[in-house]
Formats: structure tokens, C-alpha cells, sequence
């Protein structure tokens, strides 16, 4: 399955993604830049989302 790595500060953009692709890709959510600096090595996304303002 596809990993797909949501990375976004506004909670609601972090539900709404989850809730757009959960069924059909794995989703992990990351609140921060820096943790994902951290988690992106054993993450290993195929696609990485992220807010253009962080």
C-alpha cells in the first residue's frame, strides 16, 4: 500500500486529508517541520503534503 505523509499545523486540514485518503492509502499525520525531519526515515512516504507556509 502507498504511504502518504500529511504534514500541516491546522488540525481540520489534518482530518479532512486523513478522511480523504485513509481508505485507499496509509496516512500518516505530522503537526510539526521538525518531526518530520525526525520520522521521515522510517516513514518512507511515496508523497509527502505540506502546508507551503510551514
Amino acid at each position: 500500500m502507498y504511504k502518504i505523509l500529511s504534514v500541516d499545523d491546522e488540525p481540520i486540514n489534518q482530518a479532512i486529508g486523513e478522511e480523504l485518503f485513509s481508505s485507499n492509502f496509509e496516512v500518516a499525520l505530522i503537526s510539526f517541520g521538525a518531526e518530520c525531519l525526525q520520522d521521515i526515515r522510517d516513514i518512507q512516504p511515496d508523497l509527502i503534503l505540506m502546508d507551503v507556509s510551514m
